[in-house]
């Protein structure tokens, strides 16, 4: 089905950046210093768990996975690190 909209082809990791997003919403909302603290945890957590698995991946497909993430962005779409 090519008229579908794929996420995956927008960002390597939907789920975490949807996580965060939702954790971050309320923490502003919130205002309260504990909420906004859980969301810089989640933060750090999110991405030493997105690390860990792009290298799973990684060693899983190969060369493949590694242009995907040099096409898509990690969280942010329309935001690309310059990758080595």
């Amino acid at each position: 089905m090519a008229d579908t909209f794929d996420m995956y082809a927008r960002l390597w990791h939907p789920r975490y950046a949807a996580a965060l997003l939702g954790v971050c919403a309320a923490a502003f909302f919130s205002n309260h210093l504990a909420v906004s603290l859980l969301c810089l945890l989640c933060l750090g957590l999110l991405y030493g768990f997105t690390r860990l698995e792009e290298r799973e991946l990684v060693a899983r497909f190969g060369e493949e996975y590694v242009k995907y993430q040099r096409r898509v962005p990690r969280f942010l779409p329309g935001c690309r690190l310059k990758r080595p």
